[in-house]
């Protein structure tokens, strides 16, 4: 009994310092590129330098940049959302009896980012394209404010939606996996 609380409070510790350290170097890197500026576009916004190189920067160090900054912010946005999962989980491994708990938990976790830097990976080049097209194009360019409007109250309306709803209660619900089997006796 001991051991697991020891176990749970180093669980929660460690994701409470990986998403502090993610969150202050997230802060201070994106207080240094606010240093480097951003270009104005047409239709009165202004787009960020994360599409650009910088001077004298290469295009994979251009993309090991942004890629470097997707995973801090990707971990400070989304390690408060996957620590219950991630509690659930280990839950769900420690009724099984398995051993090394923190190591499936850990490897069940970083499997969880690596699949959103594949992502981050896809981003780039395709943010790099769009932005060279909104600097050759001013009528895209000026369209783009519309553009993320439309998409943010896309956003907004599915979390209302019955199918927002319906998988949020099924991501609740206890898998039957994890249910301990009944007394019987």
């Amino acid at each position: 009994m001991a051991s697991e609380r020891a176990s749970e409070h180093a669980f929660l510790g460690v994701s409470a310092l990986l998403f502090a350290a993610s969150a202050v170097v997230t802060i201070v890197w994106c207080g240094s590129m606010s240093a480097t500026g951003e270009m104005s576009m047409p239709g009165g916004w202004t787009m960020s330098m994360a599409w650009m190189r910088m001077p004298a920067q290469t295009w994979p160090g251009a993309a090991a940049s942004f890629l470097g900054m997707w995973v801090l912010m990707m971990v400070a946005m989304m390690l408060p959302s996957l620590v219950p999962m991630l509690w659930r989980y280990r839950q769900a491994v420690d009724r099984r009896g398995e051993t090394h708990l923190g190591r499936l938990t850990a490897l069940v976790g970083a499997a969880y980012f690596f699949v959103w830097t594949v992502f981050g990976m896809a981003a780039f080049p395709l943010g790099v394209a769009l932005a060279a097209v909104e600097m050759q194009q001013p009528a895209l360019a000026r369209a783009v404010p519309i553009a993320v409007g439309v998409v943010v109250l896309i956003a907004g309306f599915l979390q209302f939606t019955a199918w927002k709803a319906r998988h949020l209660a099924h991501c609740r619900s206890l898998p039957r996996a994890a249910v301990p089997p009944r007394n019987t006796v």
